[in-house]
């Protein structure tokens, strides 16, 4: 492994179209991605709760 990025890793080249040298590397999928499962997993358990409670009534 080499630094942040591992061989053969998904990675997004964002550069500058008027200065194609200037540019740099993120990993795909990164916190952005957790972030939205997180918040996914986060919005199911909430309604699992609110279905629970009335169901219970």
């Amino acid at each position: 492994m080499h630094g942040r990025f591992p061989k053969g890793a998904r990675v997004r080249v964002h550069y500058d179209p008027d200065d194609p040298q200037s540019s740099v590397l993120q990993m795909a999928g990164g916190w952005a991605l957790r972030a939205m499962v997180s918040a996914l997993v986060a919005l199911i358990l909430v309604f699992w709760l609110v279905i629970q409670v009335v169901m219970s009534r």
